[in-house]
């Protein structure tokens, strides 16, 4: 599908399916999330070292095939990519429910992620090709806004489903949510795409994988704002991931093993990167080095805070430490 007309980007049906297909698929991998971090910790009573590799499998697909998604979504089919990546990995997630020990679970989280990774460049780019450019910034605002009130809704509805039923319940939740997000993607299959690799020279050789993994990371490190950019983010993106998962042990050495505890942390962070990305669509322009800066710097204080949880403290002073990460991480 080329541009499409000026119009409200939800009477934009194509766009609208799209929308929906992430927006369930975002909400399912809430859900699963915060079931997979009760039952390793709290059901398994698992070594925070292991523990600590959960954020690797998922990390780490990113670093090893990162560039490779990106020129996947360039050279192929981007409906298609999102469609087999949803279906694996409602497979994969299946055998999660079947998984009994971390050691099933952690190559499992790792394959599974390597799947998503096809999805996320896929999804940026096939949003370009169908709604207009003056409305990118709009849609992706919206793509934003479904992650972190996924953020918010999944964590929450998942510890009342703990309460009542077992961690195994929520992943199966995601295995049909990804059902249900390949089925709606599967109805786009007609939709007509501006793959990359069609020449404009129909003469010009079509340049290899190869040369177009070359081609990005050269762009890359000539671009000193882009590198630098990159650079902070992995920094902050991993010291971020060093104690995030980590969070369900601090609760359990503190005598806070209510899953609705570790749900309503992970709800606030939500509601905090909900009002800061309502709050930046409000400005024309922004100072990037700023925002960038002082959004880590915001994760950094809530996070310290976090570790100074004591038993018996109130649930107003790590909600408020979960609130000030959101905020960090909406900037």
């Amino acid at each position: 599908m080329g541009k499409t007309k000026s119009m409200s980007l939800f009477k934009n049906k194509t766009y609208v399916k799209l929308f929906l297909a992430s927006s369930i698929s975002i909400y399912g991998d809430w859900f699963d999330i915060l079931a997979i971090s009760v039952l390793v910790a709290y059901g398994w009573n698992t070594d925070p070292v292991l523990i600590g590799l959960i954020p690797v499998c998922f990390a780490l697909p990113g670093i090893l095939f990162g560039s490779f998604a990106g020129v996947l979504a360039d050279r192929y089919r981007k409906v298609n990519l999102m469609m087999a990546s949803d279906f694996i990995s409602a497979v994969l997630t299946g055998l999660l429910v079947l998984a009994d020990h971390i050691y099933w679970i952690l190559p499992l989280l790792f394959l599974r992620s390597t799947m998503g990774l096809i999805s996320s460049p896929a999804a940026q780019s096939l949003t370009r090709h169908v709604v207009q450019e003056d409305q990118l910034l709009k849609a992706t605002s919206y793509n934003q806004i479904v992650n972190n009130s996924g953020k918010i809704v999944g964590p929450l509805l998942g510890a009342v489903i703990l309460a009542v039923f077992s961690p195994k319940i929520c992943i199966l939740i995601n295995v049909f949510s990804s059902i249900i997000s390949g089925l709606i993607l599967l109805t786009m299959r007609k939709i007509k795409e501006n793959n990359t690799i069609a020449p404009e020279n129909d003469n010009k050789p079509q340049s290899s994988f190869k040369e177009s993994l070359k081609e990005g990371w050269t762009f890359i490190l000539k671009q000193r704002v882009i590198f630098n950019t990159i650079l902070f983010s992995l920094i902050g993106m991993m010291s971020i991931q060093l104690v995030d998962f980590q969070f369900p042990v601090l609760l359990r050495s503190v005598n806070m093993e209510e899953p609705v505890v570790f749900g309503m942390l992970m709800s606030m962070t939500g509601i905090g990167s909900i009002l800061t990305i309502t709050l930046m669509n409000r400005f024309k322009e922004i100072q990037y080095g700023w925002a960038i800066g002082g959004g880590m710097s915001l994760i950094g204080f809530g996070f310290a805070g976090v570790g100074y949880i004591v038993e018996g403290i109130s649930l107003l002073i790590p909600a408020s430490f979960g609130l000030l990460v959101g905020l960090g991480n909406g900037i």
